[in-house]
């Protein structure tokens, strides 16, 4: 009898935890794409891609969505408005993974990441990058260690659980930035101070000070490149390496059209073991 407890014991906490991690088919996956021939193509061929990969590992169908198609609202590269299609149309789903046209995802190293993570809880989760110093992107946004906002590099892929892409959605309408530029910045933003935008504007000025919101939890499997060696890293997704170099701008003064060369730097900076407090 006592054997048989035991059994029953263990099976009922099998459930238990199968119920809270959940499986790919609990996750709905959406790559942030271009209404462009060419860019509407490899969307369309990493959506294929990845269904052939997702298939043997769900029961049912997986679903994968892309932003330049008629679903999505205007708007979607903001990531934002989303929230509300995404929160209608899929209220049962578990896990909401964002990816770019370049990101790569071993789904098996994926599924393992998720198991450590409760869907339930209100999480964010992606690679951690902050500004060492501020900048005209970020709004002047005060910055360094302590100071920085977390927010995720979006090539790498990232993560929001049902409760929060929920909860975001509800307050969406009070979200009233008076431009985008970087919308990986501004999404945590948004996440963070949600609950405390009753501001009639929230960019450019200083957003309020509140940390009722969501941070971002840095995942180290979610990573920046695909380097070399990055299979035995546990990287679950990877990107294209990117390098700073010179940048060339048409910038516009009067009728004139003038030529200038720029040199830009890349002031992402990636956490050793967990993004700054």
């Amino acid at each position: 009898m006592r054997r048989s407890t035991g059994w029953l014991g263990f099976v009922f906490s099998a459930f238990l935890l199968s119920s809270v991690v959940g499986d790919l088919e609990d996750v709905v996956f959406i790559v942030v794409s271009q209404n462009h021939p060419l860019h509407s193509a490899i969307a369309e061929h990493k959506k294929n891609f990845w269904r052939e990969r997702l298939v043997p590992l769900t029961k049912n169908e997986p679903v994968i969505l892309l932003t330049h198609e008629a679903w999505a609202p205007s708007g979607a590269w903001t990531i934002a408005p989303l929230f509300p299609v995404l929160s209608k149309q899929f209220a049962a789903a578990k896990w909401f993974f964002f990816a770019s046209e370049e990101t790569e995802v071993d789904f098996h190293k994926l599924k393992k990441v998720l198991e450590r993570y409760d869907f339930r809880e209100p999480l964010f989760l992606g690679h951690a990058l902050w500004d060492t110093q501020p900048t005209i992107l970020h709004h002047y946004v005060p910055a360094g260690r302590g100071e920085a906002l977390v927010y995720p590099h979006f090539p790498s892929g990232w993560l929001l659980s049902s409760p929060l892409l929920h909860r975001a959605a509800s307050v969406l309408h009070k979200f009233n930035p008076n431009f985008n530029i970087d919308p990986q910045y501004e999404l945590a933003s948004f996440l963070k101070y949600m609950s405390s935008l009753d501001a009639v504007s929230f960019f450019p000025e200083a957003p309020p000070r509140s940390n009722d919101g969501v941070l971002l939890t840095h995942v180290p499997e979610l990573c920046m490149a695909d380097e070399e060696g990055g299979a035995k890293r546990g990287c679950a997704t990877s990107c294209p390496q990117r390098t700073s170099g010179h940048c060339l701008c048409w910038l516009r003064h009067g009728d004139k059209m003038q030529l200038e060369a720029l040199v830009t730097i890349v002031m992402w900076r990636t956490p050793p073991t967990s993004p700054p407090t």
